[in-house]
């Protein structure tokens, strides 16, 4: 076998989450130490091209902290994409990125960390590195509405023994859209998916509640309804009643939706948005068209307020 048909061999049996044994790489001009190794995040479909794709995009493998695993292990970090769904698994470090050509990587040991019967896990592996490079980059102006959100989601995300909590585990992604993010006075929609099943089809539920009941929904606080979709002690409400009390839980979250921080006084950002309009949805109710013209707001990656600039908006970022 001569050197072009080993390369063949080896890049045919390449796959996306393989453990390419690599202890350094360079990410920019830094020599970065690899003690367990470099996952592989380029496709699958580029790996198994050697002519006209001659490097491997790799992420520096790490082990994470029981907290910080958890978090990963549910996409609220996407820095971090786990291989194997294990806490005390490995995990991409996607901010420790670089590229090895393939002619040498073919010298390297190769350790299949998805195994190929896996489809729903190297699926979901891909996605999460898809997601870390395609999040919506919002304006400057807009980053300081979404801080409060930001701040309440993290504060209780990965905390079941509080029904808050519990409620934030059980939005699948809030996702959003506008009619032009740039233009001051933005008209944005706020949506809330729920996982499968969560929000009942009421075209499908009995009567069980009567809305007159909703009289006093409309003082209620965030934490307060939350407590009662997710009681500690008494059954979950259903039907009607858990319906209205998780669009009642939405209106209350895109309250929320203003300026916050050390901008928020900022004529810029004080006027970048004119409304926010609120849905919530069960994932499998969540059309194409509503997917296709809205994005994902990733609030562990919001950046972070920008110095202002003399024209009384936040500053751009330097690339």
């Amino acid at each position: 076998m001569d050197d072009d048909e080993r390369l063949d061999a080896f890049c045919r049996e390449l796959r996306q989450g393989d453990v390419l044994g690599l202890r350094q790489i360079y990410v920019g001009s830094e020599l970065v130490e690899c003690p367990d190794d470099v996952i592989i995040i380029s496709q699958t479909c580029d790996l198994v091209r050697p002519k006209d794709r001659p490097n491997i995009v790799v992420a520096k493998a790490v082990r994470l902290n029981s907290a910080a695993a958890k978090d990963a292990l549910r996409g609220k970090r996407p820095r971090w994409v786990a291989v194997d769904e294990k806490v005390d698994g490995l995990f991409a470090d996607l901010e420790m990125v670089s590229s090895i050509s393939k002619s040498a990587a073919v010298e390297l040991s190769v350790e299949r960390s998805i195994a190929d019967e896996h489809w729903s896990a190297q699926r979901r592996f891909a996605q999460r590195v898809g997601r870390r490079f395609s999040r919506l980059a919002l304006p400057d102006n807009i980053v300081p509405w979404f801080g409060g959100l930001s701040d309440l989601v993290l504060s209780k995300a990965g905390k079941p023994n509080s029904p808050l909590g519990r409620a934030i585990e059980m939005i699948a992604e809030i996702r959003v859209a506008a009619d032009d993010w740039t233009r001051d006075g933005a008209s944005v929609e706020l949506y809330i998916v729920l996982e499968p099943g969560e929000l009942p089809l009421l075209s499908d539920e009995p009567a069980e509640w009567n809305p007159a009941e909703a009289d006093d929904l409309s003082a209620s606080t965030i934490a307060g309804v939350a407590e009662r979709l997710f009681p500690d002690k008494a059954p979950r409400p259903t039907g009607e009643q858990r319906n209205a009390l998780w669009w009642q839980l939405a209106e209350l979250l895109g309250a929320i939706v203003v300026p916050t921080g050390p901008l928020s006084q900022l004529p810029a950002v004080r006027n970048a948005i004119k409304a926010v309009a609120v849905s919530i949805v069960d994932e499998t109710e969540f059309t194409m068209a509503q997917y296709r013209r809205s994005d994902e707001l990733d609030l562990s990656h919001l950046s972070p307020p920008l110095p202002r600039n003399n024209d009384g908006g936040a500053g751009e970022q330097e690339a």
